[in-house]
């Protein structure tokens, strides 16, 4: 987004890495060109981002493609590395604390409401969970209402 000619002469694509050249690079045993990208390598890349900070850090960077990279702390790589082991298994990361909760962790740990794909459950609980001046209200609006019919 620095270059001047950004916008100006459509998209030029650059390479900016291969997983295999730059993940391998990291690792101890040696990797082929030839060679798969097998979950076992990508263990050990999590294994080297683990124990690296540098590496980490540079991993970080490339998830922007190094435009306004966030701070990542201890916690955060932690997280990150759980993350990236888990793959899109739910919660695998996650130390749940005792109680109910409907949301959708958010990265800081917190509960947000889910936007799609959710249960309706959290909703229809708590419509029943009303106060009861509420619903005498309600009750009174209805029954006035219903007189003027």
């Amino acid at each position: 987004m620095t270059d001047p000619t950004f916008q100006t002469t459509g998209p030029t694509w650059k390479l900016s890495y291969t997983a295999k050249e730059t993940f391998g690079a990291l690792l101890d045993i040696p990797v082929s060109a030839d060679a798969e990208l097998t979950p076992a390598f990508w263990h050990n890349v999590t294994v080297a981002l683990e124990n690296d900070p540098a590496a980490f850090e540079a991993y970080w960077a490339r998830r922007t493609r190094g435009w306004n990279v966030p701070e990542c702390d201890d916690a955060c790589r932690k997280s990150e590395v759980c993350q990236l082991r888990a793959a899109r298994s739910q919660d695998n990361c996650f130390v749940p604390t005792p109680g109910m909760s409907f949301g959708i962790r958010s990265e800081d740990g917190t509960r947000k409401p889910a936007e799609c794909d959710r249960s309706v459950a959290r909703e229809t609980i708590g419509s029943l969970a009303v106060r009861k001046s509420q619903v005498e209200l309600l009750e009174a609006l209805l029954k006035g209402y219903q007189a003027r019919k």
